[in-house]
């Protein structure tokens, strides 16, 4: 059983001029990740690397977003209740979508489960830490301490890997299982 987070390794992914609304890792490619902001930008990452992969601007005030389960391309939604399809290799949007109702989060953002379900963690918008719980019991693990409130988090889709925001900045850490 997992008891605390054994912490590997530590990313940062700056770029970003207003907060992180929402991030989510490419299903298909692990080490691919998405970033919408109310700047308008969506960026996606290439994380062993630390660049910028792709960056699509002028979306409105972007907040939240969902893979297409095979990767090949992102719904992102902003507050004007606009739905755009991207591309991670596009430069512009393949589609967009004006709402006739409001675009609400197509996902949560504060919450995640891990990969292979057995276990949650949630950020705030008011604390300094990430929880981590065994989703089968609801057994509090740990907190992981931030520096400032987190409430965007997505786990990686195969691998004990998590992206959060915390400072302005989008970190990554990766764990293993066990306390160690």
């Amino acid at each position: 059983m997992w008891i605390s987070p054994n912490v590997r390794q530590t990313t940062e992914l700056r770029g970003h001029a207003a907060p992180i609304e929402k991030v989510a890792f490419n299903p298909a490619k692990e080490l691919e990740l998405c970033s919408v902001s109310s700047d308008g930008v969506v960026r996606f990452w290439d994380v062993k690397n630390k660049v910028v992969l792709n960056e699509i601007r002028g979306l409105g005030e972007t907040f939240t977003l969902a893979w297409a389960p095979h990767g090949e391309y992102v719904v992102v939604g902003n507050k004007e209740n606009k739905l755009f399809v991207l591309s991670p290799t596009e430069s512009a949007p393949i589609s967009a979508h004006q709402q006739s109702t409001m675009t609400n989060d197509i996902t949560f953002c504060w919450s995640a489960f891990s990969w292979d379900g057995l276990f949650i963690v949630g950020g705030s918008e008011e604390g300094t830490g990430l929880e981590f719980t065994v989703s089968e019991t609801g057994e509090h693990l740990c907190t992981y301490k931030t520096r400032t409130p987190s409430p965007v988090v997505a786990w990686a889709p195969n691998r004990y890997a998590l992206a959060y925001t915390d400072m302005g900045s989008l970190r990554i850490i990766g764990a293993s299982p066990g306390g160690k």
